[in-house]
């Protein structure tokens, strides 16, 4: 493969390359084949070029009133920070979400991000859901 590569990346795609076979290898679908060769191959073909330009990204908003006041220690100020935000870019979130709109939520701290949006839940997870409800604040714990 390593000859067809172009120079200047051509480590990295070859890298990519095997971790991609690496992660075909371990699907269940190799143990269903049973005998026969493992399914963990790729095969990259150019079929031409896109004549389709590629979808705009959705404008990215960085709201840091929180952050800021979290640093800063005063409990009252982060207490009005959150009921900025609640009552300005969630706001009109839910109202982008509730027209039908595709919305996501990414929350980040100084450790970790947790990501939102919707999708669909089957019964089971619904019930699950129902069952065994954990607060919203125990994800906030892991930023």
């Amino acid at each position: 493969m390593r000859p067809w590569l172009p120079r200047e990346r051509g480590d990295a795609v070859a890298r990519l390359y095997s971790e991609l076979q690496m992660a075909l290898y371990a699907q269940p679908v190799n143990d269903a084949r049973a005998g026969a060769p493992a399914a963990g191959q790729c095969r990259v073909a150019e079929r031409g070029r896109c004549t389709r330009p590629a979808p705009a990204a959705p404008a990215l908003q960085v709201d840091a009133r929180v952050a800021e006041a979290a640093r800063s220690g005063d409990a009252a100020a982060l207490a009005r920070a959150w009921a900025a935000v609640d009552a300005g870019p969630l706001a009109a979130l839910v109202a982008a979400l509730e027209r039908g709109e595709a919305v996501q939520l990414t929350l980040c701290g100084a450790r970790a991000w947790q990501g939102f949006g919707p999708h669909r839940l089957g019964l089971g997870q619904r019930l699950l859901n129902v069952l065994a409800s954990t607060p919203a604040s125990s994800g906030l714990e892991l930023l």
